[in-house]
């Protein structure tokens, strides 16, 4: 049989579905044709759709090299790179083809897919709009370039595309579907569910259409519908609205969680304020407040993981953020109950082996925060072992905080009880959780109670209402008396600020000048680098208010999601006030965040959930911070950071009080250079930035625990003072 008949046999034989077959084929001609490029790539796919992605991407760049450059062969072999996650060879593949062949629309297409997937969304969007310049008609590029519009926050033009797209293909479930995404990303919700009524009227079991439909109804407040519409879903596709539950809040897997459509409101509407989108905001507050205080039994079993740290980034009376930690704190303990296991603590007469747990060892700011501790802890008295329950980005902080500890243990292919054993094979003697009910969290380890002291620090902002977790840290300016009952754990009082930073590790080299970022250098400018969902109409209505009485000024914002800028600069424009005078700069990394905090005039701070990391990172470089005294732990944090520097004064009573002492210092730049000297001096003569100082008072309450604990006493109210004793009760 000639090269050609085996391969006119072969292709069809891959027509007729018998991949095998023609794969067998092919490797017969090739064996005695090697140089045979369509054979090539004929096994090439035969490979591909038997699934051996390895073999077929051997096969596809002998066709290529055999071939040259050719696009019918580039395409399917970037298709393969990129299903083995070879994104980076996947896009080279598809450059090549582009070179070729500029207007062809598959490779166009393609190459928007792998951009999509390698998060370079602008770059994936112009590619897709050179495919739609070419062939406007071309149906998975106007699909794909709304989906990508809607990854960028340009929620209105995908809108815009998607209705584009219904017009084109109005029998299209999938059209009327992506349209009722953007819609809902918009924030039309009865847009939404008008949209998705009618990719179910063309696709009765599109199962995405129908979750779209019960996120309609759940924003449009028609919970009960939308449980009928989740329920409709998971009939066509089982499993699909848990799955899509776990991908807008993941939750610790190891106890169940209830399907409920007003945890997918709470869920998307927090997203919203992640984007400073507020259309929902009120409705939000309104309904999680009725939510987490309602007592009845069938609301207790959907209190969710994830509400714990939702509850406190909005204003809810602090009982509510209480009853969301005691009602999940008592589900992990009953699950310990249940599982019978107990472990036993001997008493310990060498070293004390403290046990740091985090989900955070990696690029994130509290490992920042706890390297000190591994760093400084004095070998003498102290062991520090490092768990790690996250995922590992290779990061270097990640690798320091390894080679500072004395060991390094990752528990993530660990159940929580092998965790909790190992842990407790390790003999350690505190256990300090510094995620608590965090991102990746597993509070299913501590319950176990695997030390027999546990300490919370750092990661959660607020109560744990756990009781396997003894103490918490927080000082007397962030926990004044009248809040020590909202506390289910005994407090351990620091005697400056609670808060631990390691100043000298933040020492960024690069240099930055305000060109860079487009803020002009004769204005003043005030500094907002906070989480979106920090902010909120109220006080952003005050810094609008500020920009009009300081004509020659601007807010710079750093944007942690593409959206935050259109929607700040909506909301500037309904205020009066011209959105261009709002400069918004994309993350970057550590060494430039930190050394443009050097270009600005004056930080300002939100009201319910204040700066933390970010306020360290503002003072300790120069750049004084205003803020404000709330009545909550989270509302707290920066006051007892300025509080333990020396600048109380900077911490305002009442927002009247706060809007006046910007609008005075932007206007008065010899008190302005006054207040930046005084942030110098604080810097060098308190003990705020002093890690060595923290380490040494926390290590003295980490005896106090510890000998409580071998003499039979119970974990009680502790405070440090200034001299370092230890005082109890």
């Amino acid at each position: 049989m000639s090269p050609e008949q085996a391969l006119a046999e072969a292709s069809q034989q891959f027509k007729s579905g018998n991949f095998g077959r023609a794969g067998s084929l092919a490797e017969s001609a090739l064996a005695a044709s090697p140089d045979h490029p369509q054979l090539w790539f004929l096994l090439g796919v035969a490979r591909h759709a038997l699934g051996n992605r390895a073999g077929a991407i051997e096969a596809l760049e002998r066709a290529r090299r055999l071939a040259g450059d050719v696009p019918a062969i580039l395409n399917p072999l970037a298709t393969v790179l990129a299903e083995e996650g070879r994104l980076t060879e996947a896009l080279g593949t598809l450059d090549r083809a582009v070179s070729v062949d500029s207007s062809d629309v598959s490779t166009l297409l393609n190459r928007g897919v792998v951009l999509d997937r390698l998060d370079r969304a602008g770059e994936a969007l112009l590619s897709y709009d050179r495919a739609l310049r070419i062939n406007p008609s071309l149906s998975a590029a106007r699909l794909n370039r709304g989906a990508t519009l809607m990854a960028l926050g340009r929620f209105q033009e995908a809108v815009e595309n998607n209705l584009d797209l219904v017009s084109q293909h109005p029998d299209s479930a999938d059209a009327f579907f992506n349209l009722a995404e953007s819609y809902l990303g918009l924030g039309r919700g009865a847009d939404a569910l008008l949209a998705s009524e009618r990719a179910l009227k063309l696709n009765p079991r599109h199962a995405r259409a129908h979750i779209d439909r019960g996120l309609a109804l759940a924003d449009l407040g028609r919970f009960e519908d939308a449980q009928v519409a989740f329920h409709d879903a998971e009939a066509v596709e089982p499993g699909a609205v848990r799955s899509y539950l776990e991908r807008i809040a993941p939750a610790d897997p190891s106890l169940p969680r209830a399907i409920d459509a007003r945890l997918f409101f709470f869920y998307r509407s927090a997203d919203r304020l992640l984007r400073c989108d507020w259309s929902t905001r009120g409705r939000y507050i309104d309904e999680l407040c009725k939510f987490l205080l309602d007592h009845s039994a069938d609301t207790t079993e959907r209190i969710d993981l994830p509400l714990a740290y939702q509850s406190l980034t909005v204003p809810l009376p602090p009982e509510a953020p209480c009853r969301v930690v005691r009602v999940i704190g008592a589900r992990y303990a009953a699950a310990v109950a249940q599982s019978g296991i107990r472990f036993e603590h001997g008493v310990n007469s060498g070293r004390i082996r403290l046990g740091y747990l985090s989900s955070d060892y990696r690029e994130h700011l509290n490992a920042y925060l706890s390297h000190p501790l591994f760093r400084m802890h004095d070998r003498n008295r102290f062991e520090a072992h490092a768990y790690s329950i996250g995922p590992d980005d290779g990061a270097a902080i990640r690798q320091r905080i390894r080679d500072s500890a004395d060991s390094f243990v990752d528990l993530r292919s660990m159940s929580d009880t092998e965790a909790a054993a190992r842990i407790h094979a390790d003999g350690i003697d505190l256990l300090i959780d510094f995620t608590g009910y965090t991102e990746h969290c597993r509070p299913g380890i501590a319950a176990l109670r695997p030390a027999p002291v546990q300490l919370a620090h750092i990661g959660f902002p607020g109560t744990s209402g756990a009781p396997w977790i003894d103490y918490r840290i927080t000082d007397a300016v962030v926990t004044p008396p009248e809040q020590e009952k909202q506390w289910s754990e005994n407090l351990l009082f620091m005697p400056d600020s609670f808060f631990l930073y390691d100043g000298e590790q933040q020492r960024p080299s690069e240099p930055v000048q305000r060109s860079d970022y487009g803020l002009p250098d004769d204005v003043f400018v005030f500094c907002v680098h906070h989480n979106g969902y920090k902010l909120d109409p109220v006080i952003f209505s005050v810094w609008m208010a500020l920009l009009k009485e300081v004509p020659d000024s601007v807010l710079w914002l750093s944007a942690r999601h593409p959206a935050i800028g259109p929607n700040l600069r909506h909301q500037a424009a309904a205020r009066g006030v011209d959105p261009a005078r709002l400069v918004v700069s994309p993350l970057e990394s550590r060494e430039r965040y930190l050394s443009r905090f050097a270009l600005a005039d004056l930080f300002l701070d939100t009201i319910h959930f204040t700066a933390a990391t970010t306020a360290c990172d503002a003072l300790w470089m120069g750049l004084p911070l205003l803020s404000i005294r709330g009545g909550t732990f989270t509302s707290r944090q920066s006051t007892s950071i300025l509080t333990a520097l020396g600048l109380p004064d900077m911490a305002m009573g009442s927002l009247e009080d706060y809007r006046l002492r910007a609008l005075h210092l932007a206007c008065n730049p010899d008190e302005m250079t006054e207040v930046r000297e005084r942030v110098w001096r604080g810097c060098i003569e308190s003990n705020v930035f002093r890690p060595e100082v923290y380490v040494r008072n926390f290590e003295r309450a980490a005896e106090t625990m510890m000998r409580r604990w071998r003499e039979g006493l119970a974990p009680c109210r502790l405070t440090i003072a200034p001299s370092g004793e230890v005082r109890a009760g």
